[in-house]
Order: C-alpha cells, then sequence, then structure tokens
C-alpha cells in the first residue's frame, strides 16, 4: 500500500510523520481533507452547516463522524496499516476502507 512516493505526498498534504521508539507513524489529522476530498461548511457556533465527500452530499453527523475519526487516525509504517482510535465497528472499517481506496488513487 504505502511507498516514499505516496508518504512523500501525504506529507505535502499537511500529514505529519512521527518515528520514535521502533515506531514509525503516519498521522493523518492535518491532510484528511484535502486526502478524502471532503468540504465542510460551519456556522458561527461551530456546528457543521453542510458538508460534501467527494463532490457528493453527507450528512452533518456523518462529516463530524469521519472528522472525529480522523483526528485519531494515522498509518503504522511499520505494519502498513491504517489505525483508527476506538473500537472496531462497522463505521470505522468503512472509513478504514474510505482512507486506503483515497491512499491508492495517489
Amino acid at each position: 500500500m504505502m511507498n516514499e512516493k505516496k508518504i512523500n505526498t501525504l506529507l505535502a498534504m499537511g500529514a505529519s510523520r512521527w518515528t520514535k521508539y521502533g515506531r514509525d507513524r503516519l498521522y493523518l489529522r492535518n491532510c484528511y481533507q484535502e486526502l478524502l476530498k471532503i468540504k465542510i461548511s460551519y456556522y458561527n457556533s461551530g456546528n457543521i452547516s453542510c458538508a460534501s465527500l467527494d463532490g457528493e452530499g453527507i450528512s452533518n453527523s456523518e462529516a463530524n463522524r469521519i472528522k472525529d475519526m480522523a483526528y485519531g487516525c494515522y498509518i503504522d509504517l511499520m505494519k502498513d496499516e491504517i489505525v483508527v482510535d476506538g473500537k472496531e465497528t462497522s463505521r470505522v472499517r468503512n472509513f478504514k476502507a474510505l482512507i486506503s481506496e483515497a491512499i491508492e488513487g495517489l
């Protein structure tokens, strides 16, 4: 899945690399919007007013879930797997598939 070209592309998008204690991770919290082509608009209150994923409208709650999952998402470069903080649910699996598909398209 990951190669140096994809890693460099993600870093250019805003991902951050953390290498310490024998671990090598690529955190996606700062690049998920560009990677997934998600657009989120907010009210002045900070609540989501509308959102779209790759040009298709999605619910505000779905956009909020994606945002929350992306904040705790990283790629374990040693194991070559996508990791999302929290329990492994169908939503998390769908999110991982979404990320994986977007990375394959880089």
